[in-house]
Order: structure tokens, then C-alpha cells, then sequence
């Protein structure tokens, strides 16, 4: 799972689980959870990514330059795997929120 510091999950462990057991029967790269941004509503923020397949994707990225996108990068990343490579992900289901996104924490607004 990737999760950025500016968010606050509110779920259990065992919510979390269940979730992932149940995106487990798709074949996807990455799959998402739901968050409440306090500036955009309801976005895909958080990322679970497939163990196996990560040192495929990594083998395939490596050596690309993705620095050119600053804070959007695992964004830009997944993107070219899917388009270009064929590691498909999925934006999860809106259900339910898993937390909340922190959007301003890092301009002390």
C-alpha cells in the first residue's frame, strides 16, 4: 500500500484486508481505496499494488526519469504501465471512504 503523510485512515486493519481479499480476484497492477480530500471531495488516494508484479514494473521503469512531474510521479509511473506495458489498475469502488486527505496540511493554510 502507498499512502501519503498527509492522510489520515480511519479503517481497521481488518476492514483494509477484507478490501484487498476482495479486489484480489481481478488481475490488476494497483487497485485504489478511497479518500475525503478537504479540498477535491471523494479521490482515489490510496494504492495497493500487487507484490508480485512490482519487480516486473520495476525492471521496466528503472532506468526512466520521472522527476520532470514533481509529486505526481507514482501517478506518471502507472500510467505508462498501463498504456504502454499492459499492467492494468483500477480506481476501487467509492463505497466507502477509507480516511481522510489532509489536502492544505503542507501550506499551513
Amino acid at each position: 500500500m502507498a499512502v501519503d503523510a498527509d492522510v489520515m485512515i480511519t479503517k481497521s486493519k481488518e476492514w483494509i484486508e477484507n478490501y484487498c481479499e476482495k479486489m484480489n480476484e481481478t488481475s490488476w497492477f494497483c487497485f485504489t481505496a478511497w479518500l475525503d480530500c478537504t479540498k477535491r471531495g471523494l479521490i482515489t488516494g490510496l494504492h495497493f499494488y500487487r507484490t508480485d508484479k512490482c519487480k516486473d514494473a520495476y525492471d521496466i521503469i528503472k532506468k526512466k526519469d520521472f522527476s520532470w512531474h514533481k509529486g505526481r510521479e507514482e501517478y506518471k509511473i502507472c500510467r505508462l504501465l498501463k498504456i504502454d506495458y499492459n499492467f492494468f489498475y483500477s480506481g476501487g469502488t467509492p463505497e466507502e471512504s477509507f480516511g481522510t486527505h489532509l489536502f492544505y496540511i503542507n501550506n499551513k493554510i
